[in-house]
């Protein structure tokens, strides 16, 4: 390796012999064959735990809509007045009012979306919440076809998140920070909901799968886990306890959901991600199985609140910090943090913000930012200042959960304890 401004490398290579280049012999391996130096014990380390990717059978890529600034609305209204125009405008109107349909691509065409819309009726059902970014929900229509009003809505995996469900949400490759992409979501997911950097699209991996036949507004009968029963009898077998397809309170089982919750909390240790995070950055993560029941428990748990955050369905969420004490219009102009406060135009604030929150990140974004900023020009709702608020208690929380995963054991047995 050769760091420095391009003249001084240039200098470097033109007066150094080839012969007393100091090279650092390498080894590529199998199955990715990297040519940087790496870790052998370390990496079979990491490499003895399983990949997250194959424990989920069926998973994938998130919507690809190439038509996000009309596909996804901040309210339902603005949705259905996108779909009324596009079931009794022509082609022409609709792109005399949007002006962004001009630009059309193979797989995002103004016909393509009118004959979607037109073809799905005016069955309302089909509009739906998604994520679209970190703790931002858009309202998006899914009828789930190919080249329609969405171009890719990946209907085969995301069908399953129109019922009660989870999914876990992760990027293949990380290009552009350390390791902290993964999340959580119960809808339909946009692509780039964890990161607009490129490579670091979302795929998501449903925790149950439903007959195809059935009410997609029911409930949770005949669904089965998307677990690979070879892992899960692994799990089994590392815990001594006995697998069940739904959450039950009998003594010595465990269920999905509780897998969930173990794995999300160790890809939220700080020692987990700090240890791995070259292996992290290149491909899905790989977790090492439970040591113990009573470790598996624990992360289980702590993992499960971590979810319930991150929904923004905790309890915990209940007593939010944050103050909007001043009056005025609740149109966000330039968001910025100054002492203790979070400002979104001159005068209107939230108050009792931490810096932490207003900082912390997940995936590619900062999402107490990011949300902000996306709504530069708009005026924030009572149940948008509501929604804000929790957003921030969620960071500040995922901080805390954060430590106490860790701090399970003691100082230098932290990385230890999640080898397995």
């Amino acid at each position: 390796e050769l760091w420095g401004k391009r003249g001084e490398k240039l200098a470097w290579l033109d007066g150094t012999p080839f012969e007393s280049v100091p090279w650092k012999p390498l080894a590529p391996a199998a199955p990715q064959f990297v040519l940087v130096p790496r870790d052998n014990a370390l990496e079979e380390e990491y490499r003895r735990g399983f990949d997250v990717s194959q424990l989920f059978p069926l998973g994938g890529l998130c919507i690809c809509a190439k038509r996000n600034e009309l596909a996804f609305k901040a309210s339902r209204d603005e949705l259905l007045e996108v779909v009324r125009d596009f079931r009794t405008m022509s082609e022409s109107e609709l792109k005399q009012k949007y002006p962004r349909e001009r630009k059309e691509s193979r797989d995002r065409k103004t016909r393509y979306a009118i004959e979607d819309i037109k073809e799905s009726g005016s069955d309302e059902t089909r509009i739906v919440q998604s994520l679209y970014r970190l703790f931002d929900f858009r309202w998006t229509y899914y009828s789930g076809k190919s080249k329609g009003f969405l171009a890719f809505p990946t209907y085969d995996t995301l069908k399953y998140l129109l019922r009660p469900n989870l999914s876990l949400i992760l990027c293949r490759r990380v290009t552009s920070s350390p390791f902290r992409h993964a999340f959580v979501t119960d809808k339909v997911t946009e692509m780039n909901s964890l990161s607009l950097q490129t490579g670091e699209q979302s795929f998501v991996y449903p925790l149950y799968i439903y007959p195809d036949s059935g009410d997609l507004l029911g409930g949770i009968a005949g669904r089965k886990p998307n677990l690979d029963e070879g892992l899960v009898a692994k799990f089994a077998e590392a815990t001594g306890l006995r697998f069940t397809a739904e959450k039950e309170e009998t003594p010595g089982t465990f269920a999905p959901i509780d897998i969930l919750g173990y794995i999300y909390a160790v890809l939220y240790s700080p020692s987990y991600r700090e240890r791995y995070n070259s292996f992290l950055k290149m491909d899905f993560p790989r977790v090492p199985y439970p040591e113990s029941a009573e470790e598996f428990r624990r992360l289980a748990a702590l993992g499960a609140r971590l979810v319930a955050v991150h929904l923004l369905e905790s309890d915990e969420l209940g007593s939010a910090p944050a103050t909007y004490p001043v009056e005025g219009d609740h149109r966000v102009d330039v968001p910025a943090f100054r002492d203790g406060r979070i400002y979104i135009n001159k005068t209107q604030y939230f108050g009792n913000a931490t810096e932490r929150s207003w900082n912390f990140p997940i995936g590619g974004y900062q999402p107490a930012q990011k949300w902000l900023k996306d709504r530069r020009g708009r005026t924030l709702s009572p149940a948008d200042i509501l929604h804000y608020e929790r957003i921030l208690r969620a960071l500040d929380l995922t901080a805390e959960l954060m430590d106490e995963i860790d701090a399970g054991a003691a100082p230098g047995e932290k990385v230890e304890k999640l080898k397995g």
